[in-house]
């Protein structure tokens, strides 16, 4: 059962999912389209086997799931938390013939319905910074890779140039929003991307989360002059993660009497606990035997019915 925030904060995500695409590649200048195709990239070796699976974590409409299904031939899940954004993902993957290698599942990111040491790759794109807890989140990657997983991390950052980073943060402060508007009716959705992207790590606080979190060979690459990067790193080793639980706002990494968010600012909560929701999958075939749900379209699953097994449903469809 959602929580009436979770509610809010999902309704305003499902909200801008018709303009979502065409905003991302209007407000970025169509960088983000390079941005993704870079993040495929550096899953290139479990991408490229056939008998791999790969994970798009926070998939939203599908724009990185079909980059990573163009450049290999692995089998891909893709995990989100917006009917309407996966129903569009689903539209765009049956456009190009995708289905077959492709399943798309409703999922909470905090508590992913697969056994550990399910992935040999996993990808997420500007979602890891709408989770409650970073840390939890990460961990939740580490779980669900298998052993020498990669794990591939595409999120907006800081502009290393200072004069750069100044005109951005104007642009994205005071511009930004009112195009968003403008376009998508919903100005408080891209006002929430401006605060979200001040409030997460910046890269080098970034490779040490990652690293707190077990994975080994974590590095980073600068997009666009540090407006965006992608991270990447490994899951060494089997066996518990040395995990950190570190919330949004939370300074871990840095000294303990530097300023840290007020999480009691209603303002801030109101954006917390995004991903927490049932488990529904969204079938390319007909063979899952859920209940259907006509006020969707989808197969929804059935109350009491195991988180295990519905991943297992997800997985054997790809």
């Amino acid at each position: 059962m959602l929580s009436p925030q979770a509610s809010q904060i999902r309704r305003m995500f499902s909200s801008i999912a018709p303009r979502y695409d065409l905003l991302n590649h209007l407000l970025s200048l169509n960088v983000d389209r390079n941005w993704r195709r870079q993040a495929a990239s550096l899953l290139a070796d479990p991408l490229e086997d056939r008998g791999s699976l790969c994970l798009d974590l926070c998939c939203g409409t599908g724009d990185l799931l079909v980059e990573m299904a163009r450049q290999g031939r692995a089998r891909i899940v893709g995990s989100d938390f917006s009917h309407p954004m996966l129903k569009l993902g689903r539209e765009k993957l049956s456009r190009r013939r995708l289905q077959q290698r492709v399943q798309l599942l409703e999922a909470d990111a905090l508590r992913l319905p697969f056994p550990a040491d399910t992935f040999d790759g996993l990808a997420v794109a500007f979602g890891l910074r709408n989770l409650e807890s970073w840390g939890e989140g990460l961990g939740e990657m580490w779980r669900v890779l298998k052993p020498q997983g990669r794990i591939v991390v595409l999120e907006f950052s800081r502009p290393t140039l200072p004069l750069f980073n100044r005109l951005f943060q104007f642009y994205f402060h005071w511009i930004l929003p009112g195009i968003g508007k403008g376009i998508s009716g919903h100005g408080t959705a891209y006002r929430y991307l401006h605060d979200s992207v001040r409030e997460f790590p910046d890269q080098s606080w970034l490779c040490q989360l990652m690293k707190d979190t077990g994975f080994a060979e974590v590095s980073f690459r600068n997009l666009s002059g540090g407006i965006a990067a992608l991270h990447w790193g490994v899951k060494d080793k089997p066996g518990p993660r040395p995990g950190a639980r570190v919330f949004r706002g939370e300074t871990a990494g840095r000294k303990k009497d530097e300023p840290r968010m007020d999480t009691n600012d209603p303002f801030i909560n109101q954006f917390i606990r995004v991903y927490s929701c049932p488990f529904v999958v969204l079938p390319a075939r007909s063979w899952i035997s859920f209940a259907h749900d006509p006020s969707t379209g989808f197969r929804q699953v059935p109350s009491g019915f195991g988180m295990s097994k519905t991943a297992d449903q997800a997985l054997a469809g790809v």
